[in-house]
Formats: C-alpha cells, sequence, structure tokens
C-alpha cells in the first residue's frame, strides 16, 4: 500500500450538506447525488489544506464504491480499541496496523506521513469539543474508511454501500 498522507475527518451528520472544499471544483468533485446521499451519514471536516482539493475525495470514494461493487470490500474492526473499518480485500492487516499507529499518535512512520493531523487518537479518548465531533476518517490514498461513530459506519454500509446511493456516479 502507498504511504498515508491524507486522512479526511469527518463529523458528526447535521443533515446540512456543507461546502468544505475549495479549489474551484464544486463539491471536492462528488456529485450533487453524492452529497445529498452524504449529508445524513457524515459532514466533511474543513482541512485547511489544498492537497485535500481537487478531486482527492471523490477518487477515494469511487475506489471504495469499485471494489464495493466488486465483491472485494472487507468490513472489520480494530478489536482493542473497538474502532470498526472498511477496506479492500487483503488489505486489512496493513489498515489495522495504520489505525493503531494513528491511536497511539505515530503520524510520521514509514506508513504514514500525514500532512494535516486527523486527531484520531483525541477523538478517541477526549469527550468534549472540537474532539467529539469527530465520527470517522476517510484515508485519501489508499481508500479504506473507519471509524469512531458506529451509527456512521453503520450508516456508511446500509445507507452509501449496500443500497448504491451513489448510482454509480460519486463525482461530477
Amino acid at each position: 500500500m502507498p504511504m498515508t498522507t491524507l486522512i479526511q475527518r469527518l463529523k458528526n451528520p447535521d443533515g446540512q450538506i456543507h461546502h468544505a472544499f475549495g479549489g474551484g471544483i464544486k463539491n471536492g468533485g462528488l456529485s450533487n447525488e453524492a452529497m445529498e446521499g452524504i449529508k445524513n451519514v457524515w459532514a466533511f471536516d474543513y482541512m485547511g489544506n489544498s492537497r485535500f482539493e481537487y478531486g482527492k475525495v471523490a477518487e477515494a470514494l469511487t475506489k471504495i464504491k469499485d471494489y464495493s461493487q466488486a465483491g472485494r470490500v472487507f468490513f472489520g474492526e480494530v478489536d482493542s480499541i473497538e474502532v470498526p473499518y472498511i477496506c479492500e480485500k487483503g488489505e486489512e492487516d496493513e489498515v489495522k496496523g495504520r489505525i493503531l499507529q494513528l491511536y497511539d499518535r505515530k503520524l510520521r512512520s514509514s506508513e504514514i506521513l500525514t500532512v494535516e493531523n486527523p486527531f484520531f487518537r483525541e477523538a478517541m479518548t477526549v469527550d468534549k469539543a472540537p474532539y467529539n465531533q469527530f465520527g470517522g476518517w476517510l484515508e485519501l490514498d489508499n481508500g479504506f474508511m473507519f471509524f469512531k461513530n458506529k451509527k456512521m459506519y453503520n450508516d456508511t454500509i446500509c445507507t452509501l454501500l449496500l443500497m448504491s446511493i451513489f448510482n454509480d456516479k460519486i463525482a461530477n
């Protein structure tokens, strides 16, 4: 797997469409249909770095959709910290390891070099603002997701993956 550098923070949903992307690409490259489907599952946090723009989120979600539709999706959990995740089959051990590294605050290693802090450890251990607003994370370099919020995880599976709310059109 390529190095993890970009992890998009996902906030707990509030039913609104949040435009957290710049770069001149509407919805960060996501279709209006995708944004409508997402708004009740999660909200994108503004990352404050242009490397998250120009369709990077749409590319990662498209990758997840593609391997899901091809029957190569793996649903697992990092048992020691009770963090469910979604990744491509065959990558589960690597994904688990990276999630544990993030939990241990190893934001710079041979596998991880994050551009922006995902605040994963803080969200898992501190129950106050701003950390309690984060319910999930979307890794953009390899296309996997992991969650603190179990409802967000279940809604992602049911609403976005299994019910194909993207209708084969994530990106514009």
